[in-house]
């Protein structure tokens, strides 16, 4: 989660377009919608970081002799990288079903 301009126009249109009721993406649409406004407002949004943190980053990658294939830099990266490596396929796919509130 990086914070830029964008995440807060991202949120202000889907608040706009709402949902139709005929749409069978509706309640996943607004699961996704209230878990990315949650994720810039509520407790997560202490993992975020700014453009700059991601601009630094990459000045230092294109400045390194030999630069790495990734780089890391949220700890919200770093924990989705760490939950693939230990996790089964169908538990992280439990945990992600949970966070958007799928069937």
């Amino acid at each position: 989660m990086v914070r830029t301009p964008w995440s807060e126009l991202a949120l202000s249109n889907a608040a706009a377009t709402g949902g139709d009721s005929d749409d069978p993406y509706a309640s996943y649409k607004k699961a996704v919608d209230e878990s990315f406004a949650s994720a810039y407002s509520g407790p997560l949004s202490k993992l975020s970081i700014s453009a700059d943190d991601v601009a630094k980053v990459i000045a230092k990658a294109v400045d390194a002799k030999r630069p790495r294939a990734r780089y890391l830099i949220s700890p919200m990266a770093k924990s989705l990288v760490f939950m693939d490596a230990v996790l089964p396929d169908r538990v992280r796919d439990a945990v992600l079903k949970q966070q958007y509130k799928l069937p």
